[in-house]
């Protein structure tokens, strides 16, 4: 490749020193040494046309490229975390919470026997006595009873009495299924009576029979003891009148007055027992 380019440049520098030499052979006037020259040229152009027709060849010298940079990992070794601090501490006192099962009370589908004693206070008669009744209770919250009893004491015409009541009640429970049931009752009645005596009223001593017809209503508690035991205890007020007997006179005369009444009032007191069959 470089003795080409050698050759090439020599043939230009040929060239150049032969142009001169044309000029010259022009001046010559035949001498040799012109004709030399003028035979030499052709060859000289041609060999130079020869040369442009070759492709040139051009030497790169390319130059190595610079390595990469160099890339320096420094690897720090990492801190260690700071250590866990637990605190413990001692948990407040709690307070005890001691459970108390409540036992229900089987207070319906029942049948009991119930007994009781009491008192009739009143401005129309001051007795005292017992009586019992039989008590039904299919729910829990109701019950009814049918019951009979007898008292006896004083009138307000200052005759002896006795009476016997028969009664049918219909009862409604509040907190039925503790040992502790408030109830509160209502029914109706019918009560024969039999006085004796002299009447301080009338100051006629005689001795009659009364039916009367009415009706009461009160309240009471009712504790039960077990499956088949309970006590009660209750304040009922009563209304009644007289609509016969073995007399046509009025029930009760006022002295004061003359008024006659064939009705009375009074509040009966009593506290019980009841043993449940089933």
């Amino acid at each position: 490749m470089t003795q080409k380019f050698f050759t090439v440049a020599l043939l230009v520098t040929l060239a150049g020193l032969l142009a001169p030499s044309q000029q010259a052979s022009a001046q010559c006037n035949g001498a040799m040494i012109c004709a030399q020259v003028s035979v030499g040229a052709p060859f000289v152009r041609r060999a130079v046309r020869r040369a442009r027709r070759q492709p040139a060849v051009v030497v790169v010298r390319t130059q190595p490229a610079p390595p990469p940079p160099r890339v320096v990992v420094v690897q720090r070794p990492v801190a260690p975390p700071p250590p866990t601090v637990v605190t413990v501490q001692a948990a407040p006192a709690q307070p005890t919470y001691v459970a108390h099962q409540v036992t229900p009370v089987r207070t319906h589908g029942t049948v009991g026997l119930h007994a009781e004693t009491g008192g009739i206070f009143g401005g129309d008669a001051q007795m005292g006595g017992v009586a019992g009744s039989i008590r039904f209770r299919p729910q829990p919250r109701f019950a009814a009873e049918i019951g009979m009893g007898v008292y006896a004491g004083t009138d307000a015409n200052g005759q002896e009495r006795v009476e016997t009541p028969l009664t049918l009640n219909g009862m409604v429970f509040f907190n039925e299924e503790r040992t502790a049931q408030p109830y509160l009752m209502a029914g109706i009645g019918i009560s024969r009576a039999r006085t004796n005596g002299l009447n301080a009223n009338t100051g006629i001593n005689e001795e009659r029979e009364l039916l009367h017809i009415g009706g009461q209503i009160g309240a009471g508690l009712e504790l039960r003891l077990s499956d088949n035991i309970a006590i009660n205890a209750d304040v009922r007020g009563f209304l009644r009148q007289n609509i016969g007997g073995t007399s046509d006179q009025p029930e009760f005369t006022n002295p004061d007055n003359g008024d006659t009444t064939n009705t009375s009032a009074g509040a009966l007191a009593t506290v019980g027992a009841t043993f449940y069959l089933n």
